[in-house]
């Protein structure tokens, strides 16, 4: 009898925290998923929620901000969902909505300079 096993290698360069000894995260789960959509992405042929998604959606529903990758392709994933600390804007894959950044009260989102995202910026980007 052989044993089926696989190997995945995951990449924790990117940081999203501005101060990593400063944030408070809850656990929120995150369904297996088929298709890229929301905020599950594809790359390659796994289905990657990325660090940076304003959680759950980029709008007057977020609660948060979603920590790591997480990789959703063959299983559920519980994810560590930021609530409150400091985010580096630059290190997100989409801006947070004006919406988003109105709701996030205990995150601040710090531009390359350094200086709090406020949410007439969030068109620009940060």
């Amino acid at each position: 009898m052989t044993m089926k096993y696989k190997t995945i290698a995951y990449d924790s360069a990117k940081h999203i925290l501005a101060m990593p000894d400063h944030y408070v995260p809850i656990a929120r789960k995150a369904a297996k998923a088929t298709e890229a959509g929301g905020m599950v992405v594809k790359e390659g042929d796994r289905f990657i929620i990325k660090a940076g998604t304003i959680y759950p959606s980029n709008d007057n529903k977020a609660i948060g901000v979603v920590l790591q990758d997480y990789d959703v392709t063959e299983s559920d994933a519980s994810m560590a969902i930021v609530l409150h600390g400091f985010i580096r804007a630059d290190r997100l894959p989409t801006p947070p909505s004006d919406a988003a950044l109105k709701n996030l009260r205990m995150i601040y989102f710090l531009k390359d300079d350094m200086t709090i995202l406020q949410p007439a910026d969030a068109s620009v980007g940060g």
